[in-house]
């Protein structure tokens, strides 16, 4: 990490485009660092210090990350610009295609079953 930021601080004074991409990737590997041990943290705490059971932490996990994805990651993907009706990801857009789209809302409606169905039988 040290050596890529050093030779991003070497192109700089170049004017390369190619630094911003560099710093960008920088930051997203020490981003996804953090989120990786803080993970790894929550889940050593939860399953031994906590006793619980590994299915019902994953369970709690993914709608943490969900909530995440739903409340941080879609709204900066929209405000963000991008090619997609002037946004990285159009959210309106994707609802109004998972909605209108038969075989989308199909999809969406078996893993929806297969999560309930996952959640009754695990306890």
């Amino acid at each position: 990490l040290v050596a890529g930021f050093a030779k991003v601080l070497d192109e700089a004074g170049k004017g390369s485009h190619s630094v911003h991409f560099a710093l960008l990737g920088m930051v997203s590997v020490v981003v996804g660092a953090i989120f990786a041990a803080l993970r790894d943290i929550t889940e050593e705490f939860l399953t031994v210090d906590r006793s619980m059971r590994p299915l019902r932490f994953v369970g709690i996990s993914g709608a943490i990350m969900l909530l995440m994805v739903v409340s941080i990651l879609s709204p900066t993907a929209y405000l963000l610009p991008g090619n997609d009706n002037g946004h990285i990801e159009d959210i309106y857009e994707t609802f109004v295609l998972l909605f209108t789209a038969p075989s989308a809302g199909v999809l969406l409606a078996k893993a929806f079953l297969i999560v309930c169905l996952s959640a009754l039988v695990n306890g």
